[in-house]
C-alpha cells in the first residue's frame, strides 16, 4: 500500500481553462525512495478531484489502482462578494438568499454572510457597519469578513464606500473608482492576516485589479451616471471626521478623496489572493470648504450616489466573470512569502491554512 501521497500543482490554474497538471511524488512503507511522475487532470470541474489515478504513471503505481484525493486551488469558478458600506445594507435582487454565520481565526465578522443568486450567479454579500450600522470604522472586524468571503469561495471582491472629497469636481452625489490609497490610521492589527509566525510583505503599489477598475468605469460608462474614473482615498481613522487643517493638507497634497474604511480590505483581499475594486460614493466636500461636513448632508448625497453604484453593481453583475482579463491577484502571495513556512507550528499552519495552504510544502 502507498502510506503516503502528495500531489503539487505544477503550476497554478486560471479560471477559464479545467486541465489541472501535478508533479506527483509517491513513497511506500518503509522505504525512502520516492517515484516521480506527472498526472494531469481534464475537465475537471471542483474544486477536488476524487478518483483513481490515470495509468500514465510511467511506472506501475498506476497500475495499483489505487484512489486518491486532489485539492485543486485557483480552479474554482469565479464567484462575486460584495462589501457594502453606508446606505447599503442589502444587495437588491438577491433571490432566496441563506444567511450563514462563520467562525473565523480573527473573531467575528460584522454580520452574517448572505448567499444568494442573481442572473443565476452565486453572489455573497456582507454590510462592513452590520446590517443596523452599528458598528464604528475603526472597530470593524476586516480581517474577518475578507476571511469569510474567501472561506464561501469567493473570488472577487467589490466594495461600496462613503467618501468626501477634496476636489471641487469630485461632485456629491457622484461615485469615484478608486485606484490608490494612503493610510493615515492610527491603530494596527487589522490590517494585516499575517501576524504571527510569518513574514509576509505582499507587493501594493498597485493596489486595486486592474481588471475589475477597468470593467467598473465601462460599466458606469455605459450607464450614463456621473463618474470620476481614478484617484486617491486617504484612510484616516474616524469616527470623526478630518478637521479643516487635516482636509486642507490632504486637499494640497493632491488626495482626491477621505474614508473610514477602505484601505483595510483593500490591503487584505490582496493577502487573500481575491481581485478587489471600489465603488466610492461622494457625500460631501470633508472639511475643506466653508460649510462643516455633517450627518444630515452626507444622507442627502448619499441617496443620490447610491442610485449610481447600484447601477454600476447590478452592470457589473450582469457582465461578471470576465475570463478575457489577466492580473496577477490570486498569486499575490507567492513573492510576498519571506519567512520559512515550514517551520511554522501546528497552530498557526491551521491558522494560516485557508491563505497558504497552496504554498505548504
Amino acid at each position: 500500500m502507498i502510506s503516503e501521497s502528495s500531489l503539487v500543482p505544477k503550476y497554478n490554474l486560471g479560471t477559464s481553462s479545467n486541465n489541472v497538471t501535478f508533479n506527483t511524488r509517491l513513497s511506500f512503507p518503509g522505504c525512502t525512495r520516492r517515484s516521480r511522475s506527472q498526472v494531469v487532470l481534464k475537465n475537471v470541474k471542483a474544486a477536488e478531484y476524487n478518483g483513481k489515478p490515470p495509468r500514465h504513471f510511467g511506472c506501475f503505481f498506476g497500475a495499483l489502482g489505487l484512489n486518491f484525493t486532489v485539492k485543486i486551488e485557483g480552479v474554482m469558478e469565479a464567484k462575486l462578494g460584495i462589501i457594502g458600506g453606508t446606505g447599503f445594507y442589502d444587495l437588491v435582487g438577491l433571490g432566496e438568499s441563506k444567511h450563514i454565520t462563520l467562525k473565523t481565526p480573527f473573531g467575528d465578522a460584522s454580520d452574517d454572510f448572505s448567499i444568494g443568486k442573481i442572473n443565476g450567479r452565486e453572489i455573497v454579500f456582507i454590510p462592513r457597519h452590520g446590517r443596523n450600522h452599528t458598528i464604528l470604522p475603526d472597530k470593524i472586524n476586516y480581517r474577518a469578513n475578507v476571511w469569510g468571503l474567501k472561506k464561501l469561495g469567493v473570488t472577487h471582491v467589490i466594495t461600496i464606500s462613503a467618501v468626501g472629497s477634496f476636489q471641487e469636481e469630485i461632485e456629491p452625489g457622484s461615485i469615484i473608482f478608486i485606484d490608490q490609497y494612503l493610510d493615515r490610521t492610527k491603530e494596527q492589527g487589522s490590517d494585516t492576516f499575517f501576524d504571527q509566525g510569518a513574514a509576509v510583505h505582499i507587493s501594493f503599489g498597485d493596489p486595486v485589479c486592474p481588471c475589475i477598475h477597468g470593467q467598473l468605469i465601462g460599466i458606469a460608462k455605459e450607464q450614463g451616471v456621473r463618474y470620476t474614473e481614478n484617484g486617491s482615498y486617504v484612510n484616516i481613522q474616524g469616527p470623526a471626521f478630518s478637521t479643516r487643517a487635516e482636509s486642507n493638507l490632504y486637499r494640497s497634497w493632491g488626495m482626491s478623496v477621505v474614508g473610514m474604511t477602505n484601505m483595510y480590505e483593500a490591503r487584505l483581499c490582496r493577502e487573500a489572493e481575491l481581485h478587489f475594486g471600489t465603488i466610492a460614493q461622494v457625500t460631501d466636500y470633508d472639511s475643506w470648504k466653508e460649510e462643516a461636513v455633517n450627518v444630515p448632508a452626507i444622507v442627502v448625497n448619499l441617496k443620490k450616489s447610491l442610485e449610481s453604484a447600484g447601477k454600476v453593481v447590478a452592470g457589473f453583475i450582469e457582465k461578471f466573470p470576465f475570463p478575457e482579463c489577466q492580473c496577477d491577484c490570486s498569486n499575490a502571495l507567492k513573492p510576498a512569502i519571506y519567512s520559512d513556512i515550514k517551520l511554522l507550528s501546528p497552530a498557526l499552519k491551521e491558522r494560516y491554512s485557508l491563505l497558504l495552504e497552496k504554498y505548504y510544502p
